[in-house]
């Protein structure tokens, strides 16, 4: 610095000590760009090749945050309703961390129903056709010689229901030593058909360090035991109602008394012209009844329910899947393992009691994403069970042909037979009145 308070440039001009210095710093490293969908979970090309192959761009909002944490290896409660692609959500980093190399089970997912087990393997088959993953569904009413054979062969990944997984455990066939990830599914539905004690015994059986996952539309208190009991420090994902019922859902309801649900059924679907529905009955015998109403009108009608052997099931649920069939007529727990893209409307002609039924139902009609329609045939006696179903998933359940009339709380309560009150004691009177009188002479 000069006598001026100047700076002075010594060892060379300007032009090479700006040269040096540019040399001399070290240049920032560029950011790399975020990579779009699936990539960013650092997935194996054979997935990933896979999963672009199968239409999944971006990651749905149960897979954005569940996937990140199976990666991992925590241990996680999810909270979600049938359509949320949680099958995939666990699914995808489960088949990313199977070693190949091992032929022994390596991940075990539990299921309520065949069905399910069946379209749970179907979509990890899927997503590991490029790999050499080998997944396998074990159930009850298939051959267990078969099974067993499968098992000696080699699987790493295991889908099954509670009952026939201790079978092949108490015959030998099944171990659990490499279990390294072990998924309860539906475990809300698993509560309802008594398999508590079942996974409890399962869980006991695997014995080596592993990670748990729990998905369940709805927490009871057995289920929180069961979690307490079994997983460490859980992380819990839960998808709020607005997600799990898209916009693309229209929930509506028509009015129809009992002695005239069948033809009102017929009526709306002559109006309402559906690409395929999915028909929802409460019980076998609402559901055989109906559908021997709707034979006759409708040529491309099935019905399926859990009292149908396998196979039958099987074939039912094929032609369904592959188009042949319009109308499927079902009860809540055969129809476990739906997962059609192709559904435009699910009808309730028997409302369900809980909520959470309604919202397996109708979620049917709007998988990831698709638009669809719930429609429910509404008798005076189930009016208070459709007001409760709209209070929890939080959208107006209209009547049809109007968008702004949902369903209202009856004013009064469907009135209740009475008849002990007004019970009289029978007389004399009343018997010698009820009938005609035997005369002995003339039967003779």
């Amino acid at each position: 610095m000069n006598e001026n308070n100047e700076i002075e440039l010594t060892g060379g001009p300007v032009e090479d000590l700006a040269c040096k210095t540019e040399e001399a710093l070290p240049q920032a490293a560029e950011t790399p760009p975020l990579e779009p969908g699936f990539a960013k979970f650092g997935l194996k090309p054979e997935f990933l090749s896979a999963l672009a192959r199968m239409g999944y761009k971006e990651p749905s909002p149960i897979q954005e945050e569940t996937i990140p944490l199976i990666m991992q290896g925590k241990d996680i409660i999810g909270q979600a309703e049938t359509g949320s692609g949680k099958t995939a959500a666990c699914g995808i980093p489960i088949l990313n961390k199977i070693d190949t190399g091992k032929i022994e089970p390596q991940a075990l997912v539990l299921v309520p129903t065949r069905e399910l087990a069946v379209q749970y393997v179907e979509e990890l088959a899927r997503i590991s056709a490029d790999s050499e993953v080998r997944c396998f569904a074990i159930y009850g009413g298939f051959s267990m010689p078969v099974q067993q054979a499968k098992l000696r062969h080699g699987v790493h990944l295991i889908v099954g229901t509670p009952g026939r997984l201790i079978d092949h455990l108490y015959r030998g066939g099944l171990s659990l030593s490499s279990v390294h990830t072990f998924i309860i599914d539906e475990a809300d539905e698993m509560l309802d058909l008594g398999f508590i004690k079942d996974i409890e015994f399962i869980a006991d059986c695997i014995m080596g360090e592993h990670q748990t996952l729990l998905f369940s539309a709805t927490m009871p208190p057995t289920i929180k035991a069961l979690t307490g009991k079994y997983m460490k420090d859980p992380m819990h994902v839960q998808l709020n109602r607005s997600v799990v019922s898209p916009k693309s859902l229209k929930h509506y309801y028509l009015r129809a008394e009992e002695v005239v649900k069948a033809n009102a059924l017929l009526d709306l679907i002559k109006k309402s012209a559906p690409s395929q529905a999915l028909i929802f009955c409460k019980s076998r015998t609402r559901v055989l009844s109906l559908f021997d109403k709707l034979r006759r009108k409708l040529p491309n009608v099935d019905f399926l329910h859990g009292g149908l052997d396998q196979i039958v099931r099987q074939k039912i649920m094929e032609r369904f899947k592959a188009g042949k069939l319009q109308f499927l007529v079902a009860t809540d727990l055969a129809a476990r393992g739906l997962d059609i893209g192709g559904i435009s409307h699910v009808l309730n002609y028997d409302i369900p009691e809980n909520p959470e039924v309604y919202t397996h139902r109708t979620g049917r009609a709007a998988r990831q994403g698709r638009e669809g329609v719930a429609i429910s045939l509404m008798s005076t006696r189930e009016n208070e069970y459709l007001c409760k179903i709209q209070k929890r998933i939080r959208v107006n359940v209209n009547l049809l042909g109007s968008e702004n009339s949902p369903v209202q709380e009856p004013s009064h309560k469907p009135r209740t037979s009475q008849r002990k009150d007004h019970y009289r004691r029978p007389t004399e009177f009343t018997y010698k009145h009820k009938r005609p009188q035997r005369d002995p002479a003339k039967e003779q």
